[in-house]
């Protein structure tokens, strides 16, 4: 019987759509972060 996910690197598709998912998650929140934390400090009295 053939495999039911095809296998890449040792990962189903499916697991490939969660590293994904994953991978955008934290980019999309670095993103944020570095972008709003510099203007909020800069803007704060010292």
């Amino acid at each position: 019987m053939a495999e039911i996910g095809k296998k890449f690197w040792g990962y189903t598709k499916e697991e490939w759509s969660w590293v994904i998912q994953d991978t955008g998650n934290s980019a999309y929140s670095l993103v944020i972060t570095a972008t709003l934390f510099p203007l909020f400090y800069l803007k704060s009295p010292l």
